[in-house]
């Protein structure tokens, strides 16, 4: 049953992008709960070909942290920027530190320094990284620090207010662009990873990625993991940019704010990796 229960959700996960929030395992039958609304049509599609997975035998694959990723777990330090980002902080069971507005990039560089064998990263929004941050996080890139930078991109200050960032897109309104962005006065949207991996060949690894389907969280997974172990390796400079929804200031529903990724952002800001590791070449 509860095998069962796992491939049926991850089926309605694949074909829906629903989560299973809650499940109850009966003599008889299990209930699932899924933050999404499934027809009986799409019910019965889903069971036929779940039945047909488990006739078919196919294998699992079940994956487990190497001896070196699971003794990181106890030597890690998050320097977290100001801002949406900083709900990490609940989530986490390891050394943490919220910086002051902008500033994790210097503050992850000082950590690091001091710490050389302690992985630091770095977690940001658009906001805190590109425009309040800016100098810190060119300034870390440029230097080549040893330490992991993840920017969440959701082109706009999420937590104060939904005003314009470096990343707001044209024409996009804000709360200090009611009109739309204008770039030919505010400039064009940065897209970093792109510039560390054309102008600091000291570099290690810069990618992006996004949340919008099961098959773009694992290649997600993917470049957070080469970020990582390019900083374990002491390669240099790694950083990963995630463009994340924003419905609330987006004025979007999380369906639609999820589809927005896909029509607009990604044309602008593609997914994949600019700059790959050395090691992995």
């Amino acid at each position: 049953q509860h095998t069962g229960e796992h491939i049926f959700s991850g089926l309605v996960h694949k074909h829906f992008g629903y989560d299973n929030v809650g499940f109850h395992m009966g003599t008889d039958e299990v209930t699932v709960d899924f933050n999404g609304i499934i027809t009986q049509e799409q019910l019965d599609a889903l069971e036929d070909e779940a039945n047909q997975l488990i006739y078919d035998n196919v294998p699992v694959h079940v994956f487990y942290p190497s001896k070196e990723e699971l003794e990181q777990l106890d030597n890690i330090i998050f320097p977290i920027g100001v801002g949406c980002s900083s709900n990490l902080g609940a989530g986490l069971e390891c050394d943490r530190l919220h910086c002051c507005h902008g500033r994790a990039g210097a503050v992850a560089t000082g950590m690091k320094r001091v710490n050389p064998d302690t992985l630091i990263v770095s977690y940001q929004g658009d906001g805190d990284a590109y425009n309040i941050g800016i100098a810190e996080t060119f300034n870390a890139a440029y230097r080549g620090e040893n330490i992991t930078v993840i920017v969440i991109n959701n082109t706009n200050f999420g937590m104060t207010g939904g005003q314009m960032s470096l990343t707001t897109m044209e024409g996009q309104k804000t709360a200090t662009s009611v009109y739309g962005r204008d770039c030919s006065v505010t400039g064009y949207p940065i897209r970093f990873p792109e510039m560390v991996a054309r102008e600091f060949p000291n570099a290690a690894y810069a990618a992006r990625g996004t949340v919008t389907t099961p098959a773009n969280i694992n290649k997600l997974k993917g470049y957070i993991k080469n970020a990582l172990q390019a900083q374990m390796n002491h390669e240099g400079y790694s950083v990963v940019e995630v463009l994340s929804p924003c419905p609330i200031n987006w004025g979007l529903s999380p369906v639609k704010a999820m589809q927005r990724i896909e029509d607009e952002l990604i044309p602008y800001y593609p997914l994949g990796e600019f700059k790959k590791r050395e090691e992995a070449k």
